[in-house]
């Protein structure tokens, strides 16, 4: 018995591999607050819509998209690969490597799925659709948000015009927003 599966999406599959009838989509909204001084970051609200067919199992469905989408917020926010001038990995626990953790997850996280949308496909188990990776995507809605908020901390800084441009890669640790944010030691001051 064969516990592997392949598939093909877009376009005509090649010959012998069966199309991929299981694709998913959805769609992200997230509200961010970034701190410009600290360079923290407060995830306050994430909206996720999936739609994944006529779910198999819900709750399977929901800790698949809620673990997925946190699982990329780390991506987006904590885990910063680095290694030694040789090659070798030097972040490879958790002293070093930052998965998310639960100050990581949004304060609210709302998942919804799309109603009586079942999947047309006819080879579809009973209308179902993929659940595990595609949520993932949806985490860049939240690093563009704090992309957003860096942007405003900006301007509120100052003259915008004599500002180098925002150039930022994930992961958004709270240096690199700090960075991004144009922050220098005397902002650091109490009134």
């Amino acid at each position: 018995v064969s516990l592997a599966a392949s598939g093909w999406f877009g376009g005509a599959a090649p010959e012998g591999v069966p199309k991929f009838d299981y694709a998913t989509s959805g769609v992200a909204c997230c509200e961010v607050e970034i701190d410009a001084l600290s360079g923290e970051t407060c995830i306050l609200r994430a909206d996720l819509l999936m739609d994944q067919g006529t779910p198999l199992n819900p709750e399977i469905d929901l800790g698949q998209v809620e673990g997925g989408f946190v699982m990329a917020l780390g991506l987006f926010f904590s885990e910063v690969v680095s290694h030694s001038p040789s090659g070798a990995p030097t972040t490879l626990g958790t002293w070093e490597y930052k998965v998310p953790a639960v100050h990581d997850i949004p304060l609210e996280l709302n998942v919804s799925f799309l109603p009586r949308a079942p999947n047309p496909a006819p080879g579809a188990t009973l209308h179902s659709k993929a659940s595990a990776e595609p949520p993932m995507a949806l985490a860049a809605a939240a690093f563009l948000a704090a992309r957003a908020a860096i942007l405003a901390a900006r301007a509120d800084a100052g003259d915008a015009s004599k500002q180098p441009p925002l150039h930022v890669d994930a992961p958004l640790t709270p240096a690199a927003v700090q960075a991004a944010c144009l922050v220098d030691t005397s902002q650091f001051v109490l009134r």
